[in-house]
């Protein structure tokens, strides 16, 4: 029995392209919970949300226009976030980086994974 059927035996080849997305948003979800942030995405998790968007926009052959912009917006505030964690700053401005990174948490970052892979002729 070879390692292929023991790991993803349970899941069709299909959705192998998901295992690394939705590891990075599991992981954002973890650290908001550890760190007990509601009210806005904190700076791991913004990174860790938009690394799960760049490798989701690797599968996909042609995305649009407002995919694309997306994504890169998501990737730019998950660096602004990362640098701004490791430089060790404690806060980011509220009015110009929280107040944007509500929209990229977890949940809204999976489920624009999940309905890629369900509707993907919407795409």
């Amino acid at each position: 029995m070879n390692l292929e059927n023991i790991f993803f035996g349970l899941m069709p080849e299909q959705y192998y392209g998901l295992i690394g997305p939705l590891s990075l948003i599991i992981l954002g979800l973890v650290i908001d919970r550890k760190a007990k942030e509601t009210k806005y995405t904190g700076r791991l998790s913004m990174f860790s949300n938009s690394m799960a968007l760049v490798s989701f926009y690797i599968l996909i052959p042609t995305a649009p226009l407002l995919l694309k912009i997306l994504i890169n917006v998501a990737l730019l505030l998950g660096v602004i976030g990362i640098v701004s964690y490791s430089l060790d700053e404690h806060h980011l401005s509220h009015k110009n980086y929280y107040q944007y990174t509500k929209y990229f948490n977890a949940l809204v970052t999976g489920g624009l994974i999940l309905v890629y892979y369900l509707f993907p002729r919407w795409f």
